[in-house]
Formats: structure tokens, C-alpha cells, sequence
């Protein structure tokens, strides 16, 4: 039997109050029920209530969408959306009941109505949190592979391909392919409100030819080869020739600096008014010849950068050279420093 609720539902439908929801051409009827067709939808909505009373509900679930398809109206339409929540379709209750919830009001319409609109909203809000997501992604094919994957048979659009897919809580089957490599196939379950994230390994089929990537298909686009075919790190010697120069300069014109600049406060105390006595002449020398080769030594450093510069651009044309072939290092004779390059 009906309870009271229902039966007031029932009888504002079979009444004629309810004659269409404009701006829903996939589910308003073409035309008013007649009274065979009220008289049907009472009998399949009693029919699905027997049905959910005996927990079957995927054929009250049936019942219910037939009797649906006849009146579109809020208060059948939500007994279609819980059946779908208690067999575990939470996609489709949630679609199902915010459909119910966008009805438009039409005037004179029952108080059922209403209150069917209303608990559909509130109920789609409260199961959207339970709805659970897959992240599918594909390792193993270059950029540019036209790879396919399938969730339960629905194509994937690449774009969607790391991004959460909404699904329903339970198992799942989810089929990656791409062209020379063999097909994958892997069954997950998903609890609800959980995010399962689920990569799919490509590997190249046996005997197969290279896959050649689709260039269609969007992708990063991959290095260039160095234009003498061999590996990334033969840069030309040039370059490391440079890097050496200039960092030896540095160090070297730093250290001879920082004497110069100790030796020149020195005699600026023993030379007043920059007259120096004989006996510190061949200091005033020294310091002169050590400034002088801090000077040359930063030069150098210069010299080695403009060096490392060119040899950046020029074509790699030999292996990068290892410590046994080549050194740099402080050189000293008297009172000159300099930098001494060997190879």
C-alpha cells in the first residue's frame, strides 16, 4: 500500500496538475498523460514499492523509471534517483535527482512537488561527496603516441588522461593501448569518496616496429640530437680551456691584489707625501710589479670568459676533456704570478 505521502503525490499526478517541465525536451512526455497512462503509472509505482520492500531494486528500479517515463514529474522522478543511490549508481542518482531539482514550478501545482524538489537537492549534495574518481595515466610511449584508454568500454578523451574522473564506488576495468606497444588491461576497485590514482605501464610489442608518435596529437616536443651525433656532454674543448682561464685569473688576480693593496697601505706610512727613501725603493718596485700582475691576471680572467663564450657555440667536435688531459694553475717565478695552462 501506499503511504500517505505517496498517495497525495499519486493523486495531484493522476489529477492533471502536472502537465510538463518546458526546458527539458530529453524527458517531458509529448503530450498530457492520458487516464490509461495515470492509471499505469499508479500501478507501476505500487509495483516498485512491493519491489524496494523486498530489497529488489533493481526491479523497483525499473518500475520506478517506467512510471517516470509516463509523468515526469518531481515525485516520481525521485524515487528513481534513491533507487539508483541504494544500488550503488551514484553517478546516475546524482544526475537523476539534480534533474528533479532543476523541474520548474508550475502554478497551482501540489505541495508534493515542492518538497520532492527539495529533498532531491539536498540529497545531491549530500551524495556528491561520496562520489569517488579515478586518475588514470599512461607511462612507457614518447610524446606524441596516440595512446587509448578505455574506463568499463568508454573512450577517454586525451585531455582527461591524468585529470579525476568521477565513477562509481566498486570495481572498475581500464584498457590502455597505443600502436607497437602491447595492449594493458587492469581491474581496480574504488571505495567511495576515495581518489584512486592508477598508471598504466606501455611496453613495446616483440618484434614490432618502433612506434612513430602521431604528430597530431599534442605533446612536448623532444631534444634535438647535437648535430655531430654524439652525446650531450662533448662540448668543444674551447669552452672548458675558457672556464679554466677565467676562474684562475680570478683567484690569482684576487690574491695578488689583496698583497698589492697591503703593500701599498705599508708604504704610504714609510712615503709620506708619496716621496719614498732609498731604502724602500725596491719595495715601492714589488708592490708595483705585484699590482701589475693582478691586473694582468684579472685580463686573463676576461680573456678565458670570452674564450668559454666561443667555445659554448662552437660545434662539439671532441669528448669534454678529463683531469689527466689538461690542468690549470697558480704560477709564480719571482715576484710575477700568472696562470699556467697544461695539456
Amino acid at each position: 500500500m501506499l503511504n500517505r505521502g505517496r498517495a497525495l503525490a499519486l493523486c495531484c499526478v493522476l489529477a492533471g496538475t502536472w502537465v510538463g517541465a518546458p526546458g527539458l525536451a530529453t524527458a517531458q512526455p509529448t503530450a498530457e498523460p492520458t487516464p490509461a497512462d495515470r492509471e499505469n503509472a499508479r500501478g507501476l509505482l505500487d509495483l516498485g514499492d512491493k519491489k524496494a520492500a523486498a530489497k529488489d531494486y533493481e526491479a523497483a528500479l525499473k518500475a520506478y523509471r517506467a512510471a517516470d517515463a509516463i509523468m515526469h514529474v518531481p515525485t516520481t522522478g525521485i524515487e528513481v534517483g534513491r533507487t539508483e543511490l541504494k544500488l550503488g549508481l551514484l553517478v546516475e542518482g546524482r544526475d537523476t535527482l539534480l534533474r528533479v531539482a532543476r523541474i520548474p514550478q508550475k502554478p497551482g501545482e501540489s505541495d508534493a512537488f515542492a518538497r520532492a524538489r527539495a529533498d532531491a537537492l539536498a540529497l545531491a549534495e549530500q551524495v556528491g561527496a561520496r562520489i569517488p574518481s579515478l586518475v588514470v595515466q599512461v607511462s612507457g610511449p614518447p610524446a606524441g603516441t596516440a595512446v587509448t584508454v578505455t574506463v568499463d568500454g568508454v573512450k577517454l578523451a586525451p585531455e582527461l588522461f591524468g585529470l579525476p574522473r568521477k565513477v562509481n564506488p566498486g570495481e572498475h576495468v581500464i584498457v590502455a593501448a597505443a600502436p607497437g606497444y602491447v595492449e594493458r588491461k587492469e581491474t581496480v576497485s574504488v571505495a567511495e569518496g576515495a581518489e584512486l590514482p592508477v598508471t598504466l605501464e606501455l611496453a613495446v610489442a616483440a618484434g614490432g616496429a618502433p612506434p612513430v608518435p602521431d604528430p597530431k596529437v599534442p605533446g612536448p616536443e623532444p631534444e634535438p640530437e647535437p648535430e655531430n651525433g654524439q652525446g650531450g656532454g662533448a662540448y668543444h674543448p674551447l669552452l672548458w680551456v675558457g672556464v679554466g682561464l677565467a676562474a684562475g685569473g680570478v683567484v690569482v688576480g684576487g690574491i695578488t691584489g689583496g698583497i698589492a693593496l697591503k703593500r701599498a697601505r705599508d708604504l704610504r706610512v714609510a712615503c709620506p707625501d708619496e716621496i719614498c727613501p732609498p731604502e724602500q725603493e725596491d719595495e715601492l718596485a714589488t708592490a708595483k710589479k705585484i699590482a701589475a700582475a693582478s691586473t694582468a691576471n684579472f685580463a686573463i680572467a676576461g680573456l678565458g670568459a670570452v674564450l668559454a663564450i666561443i667555445g659554448g657555440v662552437l660545434p662539439r667536435s671532441a669528448p669534454e676533456p678529463t683531469t689527466g688531459e689538461w690542468r690549470i694553475a697558480p704560477a709564480w717565478s719571482g715576484d710575477t704570478a700568472g696562470v699556467r695552462v697544461d695539456f
